[in-house]
């Protein structure tokens, strides 16, 4: 009995006639190709989606750990628990414990929502065990009459340059402010910044008197003044900036600022790479001594990693 058997050439040739281009060939290739992109979009959700459960369930962790540090009570809790509702993205509530601004930003605009949400207790006793303990609250007013003492101003003189300065007391007319460094003798206008909920607001003002050293008075203002810096020199704020994060500890990241506008910072050349949703603070240079923190969000990154957008603060306007 005699068996045929098939040669390598004979095999070659077998795969070389199911590979000729046909109608049905080029469905089938067409159908595998559509498959394995669908299969790849899935994975790429189901990848996403566990990443994302993963950094929600360790910011929650970190919250829960923060909150037995401070021993706080089950009213406290339940408080804080309702000022997550005024974030963005109400899973950072631990930002409510570490960051003063947003605290306080959360309480006013949950009053605003609910007038009869404040409750001055619990929050005098959480700002206290936080380590920022509040003696006044940002209210629902407009412009100026917004400022609260203790409330960080930024101070644009005539000529662009920028001091950093604090509230010191408010009424209905004017307000007291004192600045870090001594106003120049000749300002009279000025354009006080504001960083609240709502982001960065500038409201331009006139100098009622001097009181003392580097204690002055202004009077309030609804008049708004447009923050849009597409040259930092503008507002006496040098280009270098340092970034921190949780990631880079105590070691600040150089980047380049390109411009600022109404609640948002783009940056240039970081020295690393960050990522979307990611928690940073941002250092501003003065131009003449000294500089201030601002805190945002990773919101936009270039494809080349070499510019991010930076949403301003966490809360929700």
């Amino acid at each position: 009995m005699e068996t045929d058997f098939l040669t390598g050439s004979d095999i070659i040739q077998a795969i070389a006639r199911g590979l000729q281009p046909g109608g049905s060939t080029i469905r089938l290739f067409i159908i595998i190709f559509i498959t394995l992109v669908i299969l790849l979009i899935l994975a790429a959700r189901v990848f996403q989606k566990r990443s994302t459960r993963k950094t929600h369930e360790a910011v929650l962790a970190a919250f829960e750990k923060k909150i037995r540090k401070l021993d706080l009570t089950i009213n406290e809790i339940d408080y804080l628990n309702r000022l997550s509702t005024c974030l963005k993205k109400p899973w950072k509530k631990y930002l409510l414990l570490t960051n003063k601004s947003t605290f306080t930003n959360s309480v006013a605009l949950l009053q605003a929502q609910d007038p009869g949400s404040l409750k001055l207790d619990l929050v005098r006793s959480i700002s206290r065990k936080a380590g920022f303990e509040i003696s006044a609250l940002p209210q629902n007013k407009k412009g100026t009459r917004k400022i609260f003492p203790g409330s960080p101003l930024k101070i644009v003189a005539p000529g662009g340059i920028l001091f950093a300065g604090e509230a010191v007391q408010t009424n209905e007319e004017t307000f007291d402010f004192h600045t870090y460094e001594t106003l120049p003798e000749e300002a009279r206008d000025i354009t006080v910044f504001i960083v609240d909920f709502s982001g960065i607001n500038g409201f331009q003002t006139r100098l009622v008197s001097r009181k003392g050293k580097n204690l002055y008075t202004a009077r309030h203002s609804e008049t708004p003044r447009s923050l849009v810096w597409e040259n930092p020199g503008q507002a006496g704020v040098a280009d270098e900036v340092f970034i921190l994060s949780d990631e880079t500890g105590d070691t600040p990241v150089h980047a380049r600022l390109k411009s600022i506008r109404p609640g948002w910072i783009i940056l240039s050349e970081p020295a690393r790479k960050f990522r979307n949703g990611q928690d940073i603070r941002i250092y501003l240079t003065q131009k003449v001594s000294g500089g201030f923190w601002v805190n945002g969000e990773v919101s936009k990154i270039s494809r080349d990693g070499n510019a991010i957008m930076v949403r301003l603060n966490h809360v929700k306007a």
